[in-house]
């Protein structure tokens, strides 16, 4: 189980980098825009590529996954979605009154 939780928490490392990156484009192509828009209306803006850093944490997120996303199926580590103790009947000594 901890194995689990540690995989998770790289996972989501690597999701984090993914999202800045993506935040740090989305924010340059905003800009640019503005200033591109003022200069030459009628040139078409060129589109950012992604960067090296975010293309790495996506091969680095796809090889992790690959490597050990095996280990931890989703259905074995999902909270449960019946109750666990259904089949047991309370203890009748007890009087919660």
């Amino acid at each position: 189980h901890l194995g689990q939780q540690e995989y998770v928490q790289v996972i989501d490392e690597l999701d984090k980098q993914v999202e800045q990156c993506y935040l740090k484009r989305h924010r340059l192509t905003k800009s640019r825009k503005r200033k591109s828009h003022a200069v030459a209306a009628a040139a078409a803006p060129k589109s950012a590529g992604l960067s090296e850093n975010a293309l790495n944490a996506m091969d680095r997120r796809r090889r992790v996954i690959d490597a050990i996303g095996h280990l931890f199926p989703p259905e074995k580590f999902d909270l449960p979605t019946t109750p666990l103790f259904t089949d047991i009947a309370p203890n009748p000594s007890l009087d919660l009154k």
